[in-house]
């Protein structure tokens, strides 16, 4: 999943990933990222 659809995303230091800042992190999307992937209805499953 990419960074941009996570409410935390992780962070790349020293060209390494690592666990979110944020205490109490989760891996819930935002809510525009959530509607958009939304099976069968979001704008990612129309695309062909």
């Amino acid at each position: 999943m990419r960074h941009e659809h996570l409410v935390d995303p992780c962070v790349i230091r020293h060209g390494r990933y690592g666990p979110p800042t944020a205490p109490g992190y989760s891996i819930a999307m935002t809510p525009s990222s959530r509607d958009a992937h939304a099976f069968p209805d979001g704008a990612a499953w129309r695309q062909g």
